[in-house]
């Protein structure tokens, strides 16, 4: 019968630590430690302390930068954790050489260094440049959403906060009744329960909540002019859809290099329209690569693509005044694709029974247009006279609309297939005369230029650029959510995320 050594962890021992010997060679610990220590200038953190002479001494911003970005890599991103961390485990302590930072002292540095830490992440980004890991060939851009610290139940316009303070103080009066009712009636035990007593409370401070940003707050209003949903705890977060659900949250956008997948710039935003953040970010990584290469337009030959989100007028009409080269298609750039041509029968199938079937109506490629009469013929045979021979839509599209008579709507067998609604009295059909290709826009120049192979070529390579960048963010470092409120801090957080990403990459490729 075998024997083993006992062994219990529910003890303790002395045991003489070297803080030295904790950080070993061709770790992400020593990238870290080596990177501050020696790569970084940290006097942009001097103008902030004044306790020369007086006041006590402040903790070195290395110790600070050295935890918080050892903690991140480890997806630790709470301040208490951190300066837990900091009194028990061995690497923490070794790192920040057994100073034992406060937690508001590493909350206040994340939070209040913005500038300062944008300086930083644009030096790592230098340094990974030195060492050959940006190619500068192509960057791409993107975005993920990410939860804020902040509940989409505050998130809402002015009328419906104000149809939910008056559903919460409607409730708080049937509570009310319920046990004046009993008090009436003599009932033994009438007095409120503990459990009721909480539950009138918290209705009360919500309600007063919702009165006071009723009193003092400002309704967001859209890109569209009209008033947006705000959020009580954090109004510079958004509502956003996401794949696993809808959530209160940061658009957190990089810009990544396809030779290492290393961040260029990294942005944080409170919206999920991207498209209006194309021309900063582009900006953000011609000023990264400028500062960090001392060139005067580091991004001269280098290629952007970026994803349909990113597609609008007004971007692709500065992409052409910049004359930078980009590959960003437009929301049907799949089906004009012919290795597209059969996904249709690669899609899951439909349950039939879950489904409710929709009405088929004609469209207007159903409507045959006669040369000899000059005229749109409709499915029943009646003729369609010109309604507007100058039709133009929002995106500059021009057509012809055509009218059905009210008479042979009227009486038409095939009304219920043609035309929906009771009130609307007949068919109208617009039949343009040009699409987006043959216009002379900024929008079709682009569709034009992504449509050859090399733009087909430079977007396949988009998706293996950025994609492992947020997969490793968020999934192998466990950075999936912001613990600060407001869009400066976050920001900040973002860039944070960003710098431990790219050591990881100086550790693997660089130091390693």
């Amino acid at each position: 019968m075998a024997r083993y050594k006992s062994y219990s962890q529910a003890q303790s021992m002395f045991i003489p630590v070297r803080f030295d010997e904790q950080i070993i060679p061709g770790t992400f610990v020593h990238a870290i430690d080596h990177l501050v220590d020696n790569e970084l200038d940290l006097s942009i953190f001097d103008k902030h302390f004044s306790n020369d002479k007086t006041g006590a001494p402040a903790y070195n911003p290395a110790v600070l930068l050295k935890v918080i970005l050892y903690a991140y890599s480890l997806g630790i991103i709470s301040s208490r954790r951190i300066a837990s961390c900091c009194e028990c485990h061995v690497t923490f302590i070794a790192l920040a050489g057994d100073t034992r930072p406060h937690f508001t002292t590493i909350a206040k540095f994340v939070s209040s260094y913005g500038d300062e830490i944008s300086v930083l992440l644009t030096r790592v980004v230098a340094i990974c440049s030195m060492e050959s890991l940006i190619g500068k060939k192509m960057f791409a851009i993107d975005g993920c959403k990410i939860s804020s610290n902040a509940s989409k139940e505050w998130s809402g316009t002015r009328k419906d906060f104000i149809r939910k303070k008056a559903k919460i103080e409607k409730s708080i009066q049937l509570i009310l009744k319920k046990h004046q009712a009993q008090d009436k009636g003599g009932d033994e035990g009438s007095d409120m329960t503990s459990k009721e007593k909480k539950a009138v409370k918290n209705l009360k401070k919500k309600a007063k909540k919702i009165q006071a940003w009723l009193d003092e707050g400002e309704e967001k209003i859209g890109v569209r002019g009209k008033p947006i949903q705000s959020n009580l705890t954090d109004n510079e977060s958004a509502k956003m859809a996401t794949s696993h659900g809808v959530i209160q949250g940061y658009t957190g956008i990089a810009v990544a290099d396809e030779k290492k997948q290393v961040i260029i710039h990294a942005e944080a935003y409170g919206s999920s329209t991207e498209h209006l953040f194309l021309k900063d970010m582009i900006d953000g990584a011609r000023d990264t690569m400028n500062l960090a290469e001392g060139d005067a337009d580091a991004l001269e030959d280098t290629i952007i693509t970026a994803d349909t989100g990113f597609h609008s007028s007004d971007g692709l009409e500065w992409i052409e005044e910049e004359k930078i080269k980009a590959y960003i298609p437009d929301n049907q750039f799949r089906k004009r694709d012919p290795n597209f041509a059969t996904a249709d029968r690669h899609k899951r199938p439909i349950d039939k029974r879950k489904t409710v079937k929709k009405a088929k109506y004609f469209k207007a490629s159903e409507f045959v247009y006669d040369p000899e009469k000059k005229k749109l013929i409709c499915p029943a045979g009646n003729e369609l006279y010109v309604e507007n021979s100058n039709f133009k839509d929002q995106k500059g599209l021009k057509g012809i609309t055509y009218a059905a008579k009210k008479t042979d709507c009227r009486v038409c067998e095939l009304r219920a297939k043609c035309i929906r609604g009771k009130k609307v009295e007949h068919r109208h059909v617009t039949v343009f005369t040009n699409t987006m290709r043959q216009m002379d826009t900024p929008i079709s120049r682009m569709i034009k230029r992504f449509d050859t192979p090399k733009g087909r070529f430079w977007y396949s390579r988009r998706m293996g650029t950025i994609e492992p960048v947020f997969g490793n963010i968020r999934g192998t470092l466990g950075l999936n959510r912001f613990t600060l409120r407001g869009r400066g801090k976050v920001d900040t957080q973002w860039k944070l995320f960003a710098m431990v990403h790219n050591i990881g990459k100086l550790a693997r490729y660089a130091w390693c």
